[in-house]
């Protein structure tokens, strides 16, 4: 049967590591290069094994099971079950606990195998984040004070210019900044100034991972 043949698995896991990598936006690509790159290495590797082989592989075995023939081209039908897997997985991602089948009209016996796609899936992101927020946290500490009362008074700014961020969002965000960066800059007792500095990296660091933003290209 054609849906077996090799150029129908081949393009059905084509087309879903296409669809994996055109499923991250690019500034999470360069978010994670640029702060980790060891790390952002591994991670796509593991992400396109998982979102792209193992997704386009479960399309094309589903196609085979069910005997399905959306066209007479072999590779155009491998486009169609590595999409099928690649969608499939992803609904699943987003669905209630509750469900019990995965989208994408796949049947039931084959939910174990998208739930082990989804667990790959989440924690090769968690593996990444953590170890991008790790890196971010250590080029902060080796920052001085000028540096990272300059950093943080840089990304308020930046935070300032974004339009889509609602303007009682960008007061609050700005009100976090305000103490710290006083109490560096005057407290005369070292407690008070190392607890602006902790305030001041988690300051930095929670804007850097909610915006995506990749390290700065030069040092500050």
């Amino acid at each position: 049967m054609h849906t077996g043949s090799a150029a129908t698995f081949g393009a059905a896991i084509l087309a879903a590591t296409l669809y994996a990598f055109f499923a991250l936006p690019f500034a999470d690509y360069h978010y994670c290069f640029t702060w980790r790159k060891a790390a952002f290495a591994a991670g796509v590797v593991l992400y396109f094994l998982v979102a792209g082989v193992g997704a386009g592989a479960l399309g094309w075995v589903v196609g085979v099971a069910s005997q399905a023939r959306p066209t007479n081209w072999p590779a155009v039908d491998g486009i169609f079950f590595g999409l099928l897997g690649a969608l499939g997985i992803r609904a699943e991602l987003g669905a209630p606990k509750s469900r019990s089948t995965p989208a994408g009209g796949m049947s039931q016996q084959f939910t174990p195998a998208v739930t082990l796609l989804n667990i790959g899936t989440v924690w090769t992101f968690g593996m990444v984040d953590r170890l991008v927020g790790r890196a971010i946290e250590m080029w902060l500490r080796r920052l001085t004070d000028h540096e990272l009362r300059k950093t943080a008074l840089e990304l308020a700014h930046r935070v300032g210019q974004l339009e889509n961020v609602p303007d009682p969002a960008k007061v609050v965000t700005l009100s976090r900044l305000t103490a710290p960066m006083e109490e560096l800059a005057s407290a005369a007792e070292e407690v008070r100034r190392e607890e602006a500095r902790i305030q001041l990296r988690s300051f930095v660091l929670t804007l850097f991972r909610q915006y995506r933003w990749p390290r700065p290209a030069t040092s500050t």
